[in-house]
């Protein structure tokens, strides 16, 4: 799992978050990844998305170095986080990347 954590794009981090990927991590036996993405104000919300999509390809391109099957890869995140998931995913369609990650878990997104 890759997460992206929520907080409005402007706040948060993924230390805040490490109780909640700990836990997603333990209860579903995977390794999670949590992505520590560019905030606004200080850069944009483009920023933000390429940042998630930098690291997005990159663990499913290194999948094997990091005990990941490339064919069970699942975007995640709440919020702000669950907006970026949406939005790496149609990103990844449209590039047409192979292996695509083939869940998408949104909690609560801003969509």
């Amino acid at each position: 799992m890759i997460y992206y954590h929520g907080g409005g794009w402007t706040l948060l981090s993924i230390d805040v978050y490490d109780p909640v990927t700990n836990y997603f991590s333990r209860r579903l036996n995977m390794v999670v990844i949590s992505v520590g993405y560019r905030l606004n104000p200080e850069h944009s919300q483009k920023d933000g998305l390429d940042d998630c999509l930098k690291v997005t390809k990159h663990v499913i391109k290194m999948a094997g170095k990091y005990g990941i099957d490339p064919e069970r890869v699942v975007v995640s995140g709440d919020s702000s986080g669950g907006n970026y998931a949406a939005a790496v995913f149609l990103v990844l369609c449209d590039e047409q990347l192979k292996p695509m990650p083939n869940i998408q878990m949104l909690i609560y997104p801003v969509v």
